[in-house]
């Protein structure tokens, strides 16, 4: 079933959250609100639920306008930050409960419970209290009370950030199979640049009740449209001062700190920034004039494993670098170059 927000506009004490919004999530798709806290994603949750209106405009399920239509008549899943399962319930009541409250009868409502927690991997907590459970079960029964109903559309609100980091990671994946296997519309709300490339179909990134760019998650995170996003995903912006031309398909920039050859097939112009990825970006020992190396200073150093992560000073400000850690690893004060790709990663963003 395709969701979708038409032209809606919505007001809090006087300050407008909402102007003209359009938002359309594709049938059967995992569908991400990417972004800051106060950007409207969950406003936007809430009012698919039906807990809020909007002042004007539509909410259509596929072709229906449901914008006036109670809580309870949608038929929609919810799965929330906090859990919110009945304390004095066990887990195969807080699971029949909705279908309960549809009128299926006990019995057939007990059997599909059963099944569902089978499917969230908890066939044998059925008879426990959620006391008795941790943060990830309480979770799973969540995901197989908002699933055994089978909504229309499921809506995830942050259902992952309580919980520690192995917990994520095994809900991430249990939830992309249940929802690939399901095949619902699934709108999934975070802050979590991670989740959301890897869990979802399509990702709308908003910022101030405005939608700054939607699209894959190759697509945004290989090709910022503007420069919050491209900041929002963790790139460093360099400042473009000068177009210097073209020669031999490569374009030279000019930087506050140095200069850069980059693919001539790309726009930039000076008072454009120049995004680049912590990841593109390599840290080496300082050769003087060289193209694509910015020189600066080893500010903090932090050892991951797999990586090293640098901030670099430079006379333009601190950059962020993630390189390979199988090679020598610099120590504060010294002195590198920061090495910027000469190929299509570089990418030109409005300020």
């Amino acid at each position: 079933m395709q969701v979708s927000l038409q032209n809606i506009n919505q007001s809090y004490g006087g300050q407008r959250l909402f102007n003209d919004l359009n938002l359309e999530i594709p049938s059967g798709k995992f569908f991400s609100l990417l972004g800051p806290s106060g950007c409207g994603k969950t406003t936007i949750l809430r009012m698919l639920a039906g807990f809020i209106r909007p002042d004007s405009g539509k909410v259509l399920f596929g072709t229906r306008d449901m914008t006036h239509v109670p809580v309870h008549k949608r038929n929609i899943g919810i799965v929330f930050q906090d859990y919110a399962l009945f304390p004095d319930r066990s887990v195969l009541d807080n699971v029949c409960y909705g279908l309960l409250a549809r009128g299926v009868s006990k019995s057939e409502a007990r059997k599909n419970s059963l099944a569902m927690l089978e499917q969230v991997g908890l066939g044998e907590f059925a008879f426990r209290m959620p006391s008795q459970l941790s943060g990830g079960q309480k979770q799973r029964v969540a995901m197989a009370r908002a699933l055994v109903i089978g909504p229309e559309l499921l809506l995830l609100d942050e259902p992952l950030s309580a919980l520690d980091v192995k917990l994520r990671l095994e809900l991430r994946l249990l939830i992309r199979r249940l929802q690939i296997k399901s095949g619902i519309t699934t709108l999934f709300v975070t802050h979590d640049q991670s989740e959301a490339l890897a869990m979802s179909d399509g990702i709308a990134v908003l910022e101030r009740g405005r939608v700054l760019q939607l699209g894959s998650p190759k697509e945004i995170y290989e090709k910022p449209s503007c420069l919050f996003v491209s900041e929002f995903f963790g790139c460093n912006r360099f400042d473009i001062v000068e177009d210097c031309g073209a020669c031999d398909n490569q374009r030279r920039l000019k930087l506050r700190g140095g200069s850069v050859l980059t693919d001539d097939s790309k726009e930039f112009a000076p008072g454009m920034k120049l995004s680049v990825r912590p990841t593109d970006i390599d840290v080496q020992a300082r050769q003087s004039g060289a193209n694509n190396r910015i020189p600066g200073v080893v500010n903090q150093v932090e050892y991951r494993g797999a990586t090293v992560e640098y901030i670099i000073e430079t006379e333009e400000g601190k950059f962020h670098a993630e390189v390979p850690s199988d090679r020598p690893i610099f120590i504060l004060g010294d002195s590198v170059d920061m090495v910027l790709p000469a190929n299509g990663r570089l990418v030109g963003v409005e300020p």
